[in-house]
């Protein structure tokens, strides 16, 4: 990277607007950046007027070293720049992937997806023992259909690229077909329910038109198709960003905010049968992130003392160790999870 720009997403004078840098809520009206909500992602709004601003200054490759679900790459597709982004958590990874995806052909796309749709109508489900998570955010009828749409996914023949739509649509709806308070960031609220459910054949229908008309929207605008890529990385030792090739940074990183971001899916993970409990949290996701909560340290004992003591945390290091005891101490103040 030849330069790294940082931005400060929180001006210190405040003329009386509300900043919306940093939240993902106008992205639900964007297309394909709505195929999925995710909470922890920022502005996209934002980040174009960024990139068009850095456009000028003749930077053309981009790099979000956090990409979370593709926001960054997204809209340097819509700016019809280069951008590389590496994802640590496997599942978020998984979404950006298949966002950036948007210019694979939408007939295609659609008739995969409905002829899935049409077969799980017609299967039959009669499993009862499902995980207790599951169990407790949504009734046997609606397990079932969800079910049959996954039983269906595994079971049929598809090609890569479609496997990975239909995945992705699955895992779209499981949210909106749970009466129970689902909320996706960050925790999961079985004592609380929702006033509209979607029937899962229905959400899962609705869905495929959303994301068809998104893809024929931006492919009859942007002629160049996709250039982002995403890589499952570690940023801190990633080895898919070949040296000197980027030239502007933009990125919205973990926050030490005690957010955490492994049990943002868990629903979903336990859906697909990627884990059985909150504890595999740990060794499935929380393993290969930054260290962002409580959740993330309480199983570091002496070592984290070890990690703070580290010469390259010199100059920040009473700042981190503060947050870190309080962060040690709001651990035993939260709970709930169901295992």
């Amino acid at each position: 990277m030849t330069s790294i720009k940082q931005t400060q997403l929180f001006p210190v004078e405040d003329d009386g607007r509300q900043d919306y840098t940093a939240t993902f809520a106008d992205n639900m009206s964007l297309p394909v950046h709505r195929w999925f909500r995710y909470t922890a992602g920022f502005s996209a709004a934002w980040v174009q007027e960024l990139i068009q601003e850095e456009i000028k200054k003749g930077r053309s490759r981009v790099i979000d070293p956090f990409a979370g679900s593709g926001t960054v790459l997204l809209e340097s597709d819509m700016a019809q720049v280069e951008s590389i982004g590496i994802e640590a958590h496997p599942y978020i990874y998984r979404i950006a992937k298949t966002k950036i995806c948007w210019n694979f052909p939408p007939e295609l796309f659609r008739d995969a997806a409905l002829s899935l749709l049409k077969k799980a109508q017609g299967k039959k489900i009669t499993t009862v023992n499902y995980p207790k998570l599951l169990q407790s955010c949504y009734p046997l009828e609606i397990l079932h259909r969800l079910d049959a749409l996954k039983q269906t996914w595994l079971e049929i023949p598809q090609s890569a690229e479609t496997k990975d739509f239909t995945w992705f649509l699955i895992t779209c709806i499981l949210r909106i077909t749970s009466p129970v308070g689902t909320a996706q960031w960050q925790y999961i609220l079985p004592n609380k329910s929702k006033s509209k459910v979607v029937d899962p054949f229905m959400a899962y229908e609705v869905k495929v038109y959303e994301m068809y008309a998104d893809m024929r929207r931006l492919q009859s605008r942007i002629t160049s198709g996709s250039l982002a890529r995403v890589f499952q990385e570690d940023a801190r030792a990633q080895t898919s960003i070949p040296d000197g090739w980027g030239d502007l940074v933009i990125t919205s990183p973990p926050y030490a905010n005690n957010y955490d971001y492994a049990d943002a899916t868990r629903l979903e993970m336990t859906f697909w049968g990627d884990i059985d409990n909150w504890g595999d949290l740990q060794t499935t996701v929380r393993q290969h992130l930054v260290r962002a909560c409580t959740q993330h340290v309480s199983g570091m004992g002496s070592n984290a003392m070890e990690l703070l003591a580290a010469p390259q945390l010199n100059p920040i290091r009473d700042e981190l160790t503060n947050i870190f005891s309080r962060l040690e101490a709001e651990r035993f103040n939260h709970g709930g999870n169901i295992g």
